[in-house]
């Protein structure tokens, strides 16, 4: 390979990268609050491993964040 070969697919790997992340992106909105919901539904509490604590945390940054 040349350096401009190399370089080009250098630049679309970034370019595939960069999409794969806009595409995902809608997903990670609301993630831990979608996450929280699920716990309480399916019945799971364990107060020893703080999931709560920190999926209340994750929301409250969230909203501050957007």
């Amino acid at each position: 390979f040349g350096f401009l070969k190399l370089s080009l697919i250098g630049i679309m790997l970034l370019v595939a990268m960069l999409f794969f992340q806009l595409v995902t992106l809608p997903v990670e909105f609301n993630a831990s609050h979608r996450a929280l919901i699920q716990l309480k539904e399916l019945g799971i509490k364990d107060s020893s491993t703080r999931i709560y604590e920190v999926l209340k945390e994750m929301i409250i940054d969230d909203k501050k964040f957007f």
